[in-house]
């Protein structure tokens, strides 16, 4: 990871574009292998650890700034600002 960050931004900041090798494996490929592995017995195991670790556990009640909407929605709003070149 720190690797690629440092090859992205010193691309970015010269000018260029940012050259990575491909990656040999893709998050769809662990997403396959998971499913594939968590099938029967394996899959109750595992689901019968968290039950027993959860049980009795209670959500957060985390305050929030606003009431939120009973239906989530994915509209929103942006705020575009500027920071000085003194500052960065």
């Amino acid at each position: 990871l720190v690797q690629e960050l440092e090859a992205n931004y010193s691309a970015l900041i010269n000018d260029q574009v940012p050259s990575l090798p491909a990656l040999p494996v893709q998050y769809i490929d662990y997403s396959h292998w998971q499913k594939e592995y968590l099938t029967g017995a394996i899959l109750a195991e595992k689901l019968a650890y968290w039950k027993e670790q959860l049980t009795g556990v209670t959500p957060l009640s985390i305050p929030t700034d606003r009431i939120r909407p009973v239906t989530q929605d994915m509209s929103g709003s942006s705020y575009t600002f500027n920071i000085d070149s003194t500052t960065t």
